[in-house]
């Protein structure tokens, strides 16, 4: 029950944020948006994107009136509830406490803009590639002596 009353708030709060369009003026192809330091979205990628058909507030809490350079933040648990309920229960969440920065979230494995469906032999996370995306991490060194518990 607590979970529905939040995504309602959520998704009402989303309604009130930035048009695609508004957003694709700083993060877009065009001239204006090569102004800008903002990471570039194509429509390219977003086409081939499993997610699309979805719009920018889908899955992004910002205010294109505001500044939010820097903010990452992405609400895949908006859709994919189960599956970021799981997350927060694994062991890679555990290595908060020692280095924020190096803890694998749903882009580091899935990718950004790009996500591509898992039974598509191209995605990072199809069965035949998920291996390399483990190792990336599993066999940095430098990752490694962050955390003694990583396997």
């Amino acid at each position: 029950m607590v979970i529905k009353i939040v995504m309602a708030v959520l998704l009402a709060a989303a309604t009130t944020l930035a048009s695609d369009d508004e957003c694709l003026r700083c993060h877009g192809e065009s001239a204006d948006a090569a102004a800008t330091r903002a990471p570039r979205i194509t429509h390219d990628e977003l086409d081939k994107s499993v997610h699309g058909e979805l719009d920018c507030k889908d899955c992004h809490n910002v205010n294109s009136k505001l500044n939010h350079a820097g903010n990452r933040e992405v609400m895949c648990g908006r859709c994919h509830a189960e599956a970021a309920e799981g997350y927060a229960r694994s062991p890679h969440v555990e290595g908060r406490a020692v280095s924020i920065e190096d803890i694998p979230t749903c882009v580091t494995c899935h990718g950004g803009h790009n996500i591509l469906a898992v039974d598509n032999p191209e995605s990072p996370t199809n069965h035949k590639n998920s291996v390399g995306i483990c190792i990336k991490c599993h066999e940095d060194e430098d990752v490694k002596a962050k955390f003694d518990i990583l396997p």
